[in-house]
């Protein structure tokens, strides 16, 4: 393995083969998680807006802490009803733009 990370052609070529042999499953949970890491994104850039906390969060959610700090750090992914109940919490719409 080509470890030379001054040669940007290197380090494609080394991450190309880290990731040639994925499954089909193995992507769509990939594609998952990078979604569900985009829009905690978004919630954690509305909750800094209006000073929110965690914990904030979680008692408009009634949910844990615990559980939102999962959402952000990945270890949960996001699911439609999480999609509803965070909107009627922040008070905002989420919409879908497809390129």
């Amino acid at each position: 393995m080509d470890t030379n990370w001054n040669n940007v052609q290197a380090i494609r070529a080394t991450f190309s083969v880290l990731f040639e042999n994925r499954t089909d499953q193995e992507r769509r949970d990939d594609a998952a998680q990078l979604l569900s890491f985009r829009f905690m994104s978004e919630v954690e850039r509305i909750m800094d807006e209006r000073g929110m906390t965690k914990h904030d969060l979680a008692e408009a959610l009634g949910t844990s802490t615990g559980h939102i700090t999962q959402l952000f750090r990945g270890n949960r992914i996001l699911n439609f009803d999480m999609f509803a109940r965070l909107e009627k919490a922040l008070s905002v719409n989420f919409t879908i733009n497809s390129r």
